[in-house]
């Protein structure tokens, strides 16, 4: 049996994505959802290690780690702390509260060294050296999964389409160019939308599918941990309602995601907008202009108005917030299958970490949640400007100054935010916080 590690969070998603990443290392993973509770399971359960978020609800994080440090039974438990804030994280450090510290969100490796780190040096060893095997041979049944069906099914493809002109012709005809030029005329269209389907341009039958199911009953997140954890290459198709996307997993890192039917914020032009690269009015100007075959990334890299790097962060940042979207479905279907990628995958390249991903968008579902709870998108919002000429507006960030600048005492939350050029989350959030401050108020019915 591993070290048993308890881990410390008020979010049941954070808790449930870490404790997927310690026990696929080998480790047992005990939860608590706060500093009391967790108190209770140390002085009840051998603990090892301690995997603790910074921000914590009934017992502060510097609370915890006091409590534990003047415990003698306790206080050799090392213990890991998570943090949004980098300053916070190297303050616990610094001050000798914890062990180490890593920042939120985080790639699966970086939460397994930090735990190894933490752990005894005999112990970092034997797992290291269990985890060199099993990822060797992870990755060997993945380029096994990965690489015989798409190879066999292309063979089975071209042998019909060789075999069509040596069935139907005569032995004196099978000599004939212009003969077998004639009879491949009539059976290669037959074929190319097969051949097509299998490199990933078509719609997935679930009956060929290496998985399937519906995202009612597994969660997404949870199929796309799986499909990391594994090192799967591949497309994950998700079908919701009118929405579809599809992932494009390289052993088990996202290189692309693309979605139909989704909001036209989640769109790449938006980012680049968004980031200052390119105004609207030359946006759409290139893209009446382009050509139908032309990627928008392509061309504009191709024109010198963005770089490779813009453009790549771009594709991240939209690849991001489609997977964040996503996670929140609850009815769909699914399927993944070990196709190629299309052209615009194997470009795009982003090599994203699908924990990190993932744990990101369910911050932002419990954010969400808050936010909705609080915060009527039908009701009418207006800036206090006693309160903004009191503040000093440096301390202003660029999306809070686009937010009150959209607000003109007669729009509801809803229509601010569709008239901004950023992602509904994000505007919603801001003026959940600008409320919060004082600075916006609601226009009393």
């Amino acid at each position: 049996m591993g070290a048993r590690v308890l881990v410390i969070d008020d979010s049941a998603t954070i808790r449930k994505l870490v404790s997927a990443i310690l026990a696929r290392h080998g480790y047992v993973p005990v939860v608590a959802n706060d500093g009391r509770a967790a108190l209770d399971k140390l002085r009840t359960t051998e603990i090892d290690l301690v995997i603790l978020d910074a921000a914590l609800p009934r017992m502060s994080a510097r609370q915890f780690c006091k409590f534990v440090r003047e415990d003698a039974r306790l206080q050799s438990i090392p213990i890991v702390l998570m943090s949004a804030k980098e300053e916070i994280a190297q303050e616990f450090v610094q001050r000798g509260e914890v062990a180490s510290a890593i920042a939120k969100p985080f790639r699966p490796q970086s939460l397994i060294e930090a735990v190894e780190s933490a752990l005894a040096e005999e112990i970092v060893a034997e797992l290291d050296e269990e985890d060199a095997v099993e990822i060797s041979e992870s990755r060997r049944r993945s380029s096994l999964l990965a690489g015989e069906p798409v190879v066999q099914e292309l063979a089975r493809i071209l042998a019909g389409i060789a075999a069509a002109p040596i069935a139907e012709l005569s032995d004196g005809a099978r000599r004939d160019p212009a003969a077998i030029e004639a009879v491949l005329a009539r059976v290669l269209p037959s074929k190319l939308d097969e051949i097509a389907a299998l490199f990933g341009q078509g719609p997935t039958s679930e009956a060929e599918a290496a998985l399937a199911g519906d995202i009612a009953t597994i969660a997404l997140g949870e199929i796309l941990q799986v499909l990391h954890f594994q090192r799967q290459t591949g497309q994950l198709r998700v079908k919701s309602g009118d929405v579809q996307v599809v992932v494009y997993l390289r052993e088990g890192l996202v290189d692309l995601v693309q979605g139909q039917g989704m909001s036209e914020k989640l769109r790449l032009g938006r980012y680049l907008v968004e980031e200052g690269l390119v105004s609207r009015d030359e946006l759409e100007a290139l893209l009446r202009d382009r050509s139908e075959k032309k990627l928008l990334g392509e061309m504009l890299v191709e024109l010198g108005v963005i770089g490779e790097d813009e453009l790549k962060q771009a594709l991240t940042r939209q690849s991001s917030e489609l997977i964040y979207e996503l996670l929140r479905c609850t009815n769909g279907r699914f399927t993944f299958t070990h196709r190629v990628f299309p052209y615009e995958a194997r470009a795009a390249r982003l090599s994203m970490s699908v924990a990190s991903v993932v744990m990101e968008g369910f911050r932002r579902i419990d954010e969400w949640q808050l936010i909705e709870e609080s915060l009527d998108f039908d009701e009418v919002l207006f800036c206090d400007d006693g309160a903004l000429e009191a503040l000093d507006s440096t301390k202003l960030s660029h999306r809070e100054r686009l937010v009150l600048k959209a607000i003109d005492g007669r729009a509801s939350a809803r229509e601010i935010v569709a008239k901004l050029e950023i992602n509904p989350f994000d505007g919603y959030k801001t003026l959940y916080e600008l409320l919060r401050s004082r600075l916006v108020r609601r226009r009393a019915a």
